[in-house]
């Protein structure tokens, strides 16, 4: 859907325009760090038990609508087998 009229879509494209990429790169940062932390909430203390777990169900909730169920099995399978754990 959208409902946006052209000249507030334009006038919204040009004040982000006018940001320098540093302070662009700041505001997607913090977009995502905000949506993470959303995501977060909504998934139950008893949905996981290892930070891995955790990591493996924010991705999956990110990312459902971007892949197939085959896709998303077979990259969960390899997240699981990463060796990387948590600082």
């Amino acid at each position: 859907m959208k409902d946006t009229p052209a000249a507030v879509e334009k006038m919204y494209h040009d004040l982000l325009m006018s940001r320098t990429p540093a302070e662009r790169v700041r505001m997607a940062c913090s977009m995502h760090t905000t949506a993470r932390a959303i995501i977060r909430a909504g998934i139950p203390d008893d949905a996981w038990d290892t930070e891995k777990d955790l990591r493996i169900e924010v991705f999956k909730r990110f990312y459902r609508e971007d892949f197939s169920p085959e896709e998303m099995d077979r990259i969960v399978e390899g997240l699981r087998g990463f060796p990387r754990e948590p600082e």
